[in-house]
């Protein structure tokens, strides 16, 4: 959890292999970005809340990309 330019932002980051199939972010489905939703706007007692997702990705050789979903509403 952060602010940012007056905004409350609560982070949930998802790391693992990326394919053609298949994002690290893919795991973070509907009742959890929910829950968050819900937590943020709590914590942030009617002032502006978001919630953000960062997927590390990681290629084959293990190197790691990363994916920045600011103010998600829906999964991936």
């Amino acid at each position: 959890m952060f602010e940012h330019a007056g905004t409350l932002v609560v982070l949930e980051v998802k790391t693992g292999r990326a394919g053609a199939r298949f994002r690290p972010g893919m795991r973070f489905g509907r009742e959890p970005l929910a829950r968050l939703w819900r937590a943020a706007r709590a914590l942030a007692g009617g002032a502006a809340s978001r919630v953000d997702l960062v997927e590390v990705q990681l290629d084959a050789r293990r190197r790691a990309r990363l994916v920045h979903h600011a103010g998600l509403r829906r999964p991936l």
